[in-house]
This record gives C-alpha cells, structure tokens and sequence, in this order.
C-alpha cells in the first residue's frame, strides 16, 4: 500500500541529487553505508479528512542525510546535503505518486542524533509531511445492479431535501423536498 510512495520518494530524491552513495528506504545498516546517503522512512500517518478517499492522512517522513566526519568540508557538506534535500521535497507535487493528494511541506531540517545504528557519522534530519488517500472505498454503487443513491441535503432546519435517483436510470429522478416545522413536536 505505501510501497509506491516510498519508491516515488527514494527514486526522486536519487535522480535529483548526483553523487550519493546511497539513497534508500529502510536499509540495512550493518556496518557500512556508502556515503553520503540519503535513508527514507515514515515515521508516521496522522489521521485528516482531505475528502479524497477512504483513508486520508499525512503520511510524516524523515529523511536522514549521512556523511563521513572525517570527509573534507563535512560539516558544511551534510548541511548541503540536508538544505538540498529540503528544496527537492519542497519543489514536488506529488513524486509521482497516485496518493497523493496534498503537496510535501518542509517541517524540520536539522541535526538529529537519535538513531544510534547512525553514530559515528554526521547526520542531519529532513523532516517533511504529505497528504495522502490510501485504502480502497468498501462498497462502490455499480449502475448495472441497479443500486439506487438517496441524497440527504439539510439546508437549514427549515428546509430538507432529499433526492432518489435510479442508477439504472429507468425511472426519472424525483426531487422531494419536506419542510419542517418551525417548533419542534414533543
């Protein structure tokens, strides 16, 4: 389900930034990584209602920018990379990916030292949200089960509307509008 988004992600950020040494979601870190990288994860999706579909979220990321300490310029260097990945996070729509529904926006950059597999380098965070729809819908009206729609509309307590349509459409639309009282019985 979000494996497109992360592909999306790491296939960008690695043609939009030349010379690294890795660039990957989630990789395994042993001993070695080819520096500099650029490591790719989620750290989370947070509920919202874009209106897009059945599950709509921001997906949180952070992208690690990794360089050798003992590398001519280093400090500079990591910082380099981090304030590019930012920009190429920012300037996306969307990486090409189908769910997503709301632009990247930059949250943080800036040093991170809490990845202890990650100690002895320096490493800067890239921290960045994107709106996304994922899921599929339950259930989906399917004109050739002859599945009719009733539409509900309040627009205001005084006037209540509501509107049946055949999907199959052999019978006309019909409109029906109910007005309420104006105190309520009871």
């Amino acid at each position: 389900m979000l494996d497109s988004l992360h592909t999306a992600i790491v296939d960008r950020l690695a043609a939009d930034i030349p010379g690294l040494g890795t660039c990957a979601a989630y990789p395994k870190i042993e001993r070695k990584v080819a520096l500099p990288a650029v490591l790719v994860e989620l750290d989370e999706l947070e509920p919202d209602d874009f209106g897009e579909g059945p599950f709509d979220c921001w997906a949180r990321f952070t992208v690690y920018c990794i360089y050798d300490p003992v590398a001519t310029d280093a400090e500079l260097q990591v910082r380099n990379l981090a304030a590019t990945v930012a920009v190429r996070v920012s300037q996306e729509e969307e990486f090409g990916a189908a769910e997503v529904v709301k632009a990247a926006e930059v949250l943080h950059v800036g040093p991170d030292g809490f990845k202890p597999e990650l100690d002895g380098y320096l490493v800067w965070a890239v921290e960045f949200q994107i709106g996304i729809s994922i899921g599929e819908a339950v259930w989906a009206a399917n004109p050739a089960d002859g599945v009719s729609v009733i539409t509900v509309g309040v627009d205001d307590l005084d006037n209540v509307s509501a509107s049946h349509v055949l999907a199959d459409g052999n019978e006309p639309p019909a409109d029906d509008s109910v007005d309420l009282p104006d105190q309520p019985k009871g």
